[in-house]
């Protein structure tokens, strides 16, 4: 009985040992696939994280571009404003001294218009003047000549009156009332 006993024990160990390594076989193959299911979930992961950090790095640097893009429009958009304000500015500076030349040139010329518009009339005055005064002089002139000329003849003439006058005394004529020559004119 003690050897069947023993066989019997031994067979129980077997089966044990058998089902224990059994067991540990088991729990290695599910260790192994627990550890490989954990690897690869965190080969998965990670690679998710880095599919995630270089989606947000792209990101970021699609982001910086854009912003970078955008700064550089604004800028742009800004020096452009800045040159058409001082273009504009100097264009309204241009026409203002345009105008401002304009205004003076019409002055001047107003103010040459004048100057020649008085200067021909005094001119005129002083032309009629002169002439008012030649014709006066001339008048005067004339006048004076008339004048003498005029006295020249009475004169002439009282001369050849008296000339008359002595002739006729001298044929014998008297003319006065005794009979004598008074030496007045016939």
């Amino acid at each position: 009985m003690d050897d069947v006993t023993d066989a019997v024990d031994d067979t129980a160990e077997n089966v044990s040992n058998g089902v224990d390594d059994g067991t540990d076989t088991v729990d290695n193959a599910s260790n192994s696939v627990t550890n490989g299911v954990d690897e690869t979930t965190d080969s998965v992961t990670d690679g998710i994280d880095d599919a995630t950090e270089q989606v947000a790095g792209s990101s970021d640097t699609v982001t910086d571009g854009v912003n970078e893009t955008t700064n550089a429009v604004d800028n742009t958009t800004h020096e452009a404003t800045d040159g058409i304000d001082q273009t504009t500015g100097m264009a309204d500076d241009t026409t203002g001294m345009i105008t401002d030349g304009v205004n003076e040139t019409t002055t001047d010329v107003n103010e040459t218009t004048e100057v020649l518009d008085d200067s021909a009339e005094n001119t005129t005055g002083g032309v009629t003047t002169a002439v008012s005064n030649t014709t006066a002089i001339a008048d005067d002139a004339a006048n004076t000549t008339t004048g003498l000329v005029q006295n020249a003849s009475t004169t002439v003439g009282g001369i050849v009156g008296n000339a008359t006058d002595t002739g006729t005394v001298t044929t014998g004529a008297t003319n006065g009332t005794d009979g004598s020559d008074d030496g007045s004119l016939l």
